[in-house]
């Protein structure tokens, strides 16, 4: 328990100190402009991009892998925008779980997130944030993990006429509850590049896990958002990961619905397709 109070110590000192730092030196951009968002959220990493102050966001939809200890999930995000920069969030994961002879359902490990964007330029087309999440004890026993999560983590962002990349990595600690049991440290790394065809914004991830017994599963992700013009505030997402180790799972399906709302430019958030000129 005391390693990982440290853990959990540091990574939110790295958090406070960074904010503290780079809020006045990276505030807003002199016109008050920030790169607009082409996705709110990925498959397997997380999106760059913060919720606007006094901005929800909730995110719903299904999760399932072939060879993954519980047969699907269905999780919900909300996020709401502190300031143009800061949010914080919070992810309720409701997971079906066969265990041998029993199945089990119900409430997993709720994680409590905080984000801060503490670059965002236009011009130079850049973005670069930082968070900590810390997730509870499961709620339902058996379907999460009986231990103590925390999960600091850093986002990169740049984008060109042609496509964009976002490049997500965490440590991840995990302090079970019993004292007999102990403290591991893994880590995940993701990189996203996508781009915009009007409505439709195809993408690909490529998503990397460090655990603590060794294995490293890989894990590739195509998949397709499409951002309605009728409802600009919702995005609809498919993914088809694919396993590419033994030790991933080979397939899965992932469906995400995500919904805005609370601010005037979430219903007229709209940009031109990067591919627009090459049509």
């Amino acid at each position: 328990m005391d390693s990982a109070r440290r853990f959990f110590v540091a990574g939110l000192l790295v958090v406070v100190v960074a904010i503290a730092a780079t809020g006045k030196v990276f505030a807003e951009h002199p016109h008050g402009r920030t790169i607009e968002p082409i996705l709110q959220d990925l498959f397997l990493g997380e999106s760059v991009y913060p919720q606007e102050r006094g901005e929800w966001q909730v995110t719903t939809g299904f999760l399932w892998a072939e060879k993954r200890e519980h047969d699907f999930e269905i999780p919900t995000l909300i996020e709401y925008g502190i300031t143009d920069r800061l949010q914080f969030g919070v992810e309720v994961p409701t997971t079906f779980l066969r265990n041998g002879p029993d199945d089990y359902e119900g409430v997993g490990n709720i994680e409590l997130d905080t984000y801060y964007n503490f670059w965002n330029d236009p011009c130079s087309r850049t973005a670069y944030g930082m968070g900590f999440t810390i997730g509870l004890p499961e709620a339902t026993p058996h379907v999460g993990k009986d231990a103590v999560l925390y999960e600091p983590y850093f986002v990169a962002y740049g984008e060109n006429d042609l496509f964009a990349t976002n490049v997500y990595t965490a440590i991840e600690i995990e302090d079970p509850l019993d004292e007999h049991e102990d403290t591991t440290v893994g880590a995940q790394f993701d990189v996203a590049c996508f781009t915009e065809i009007g409505s439709f914004v195809p993408l690909f991830e490529l998503g990397v896990e460090l655990e603590e017994n060794g294995e490293t599963p890989v894990r590739l992700a195509p998949g397709i958002y499409w951002k309605p013009e009728a409802w600009p505030e919702t995005e609809f997402g498919v993914s088809l990961p694919i396993g590419l180790n033994e030790e991933a799972a080979d397939l899965g399906v992932f469906v995400l619905l995500t919904w805005e709302f609370g601010t005037e430019s979430s219903a007229r958030r709209t940009r031109h397709g990067m591919l627009e000129g090459l049509k």
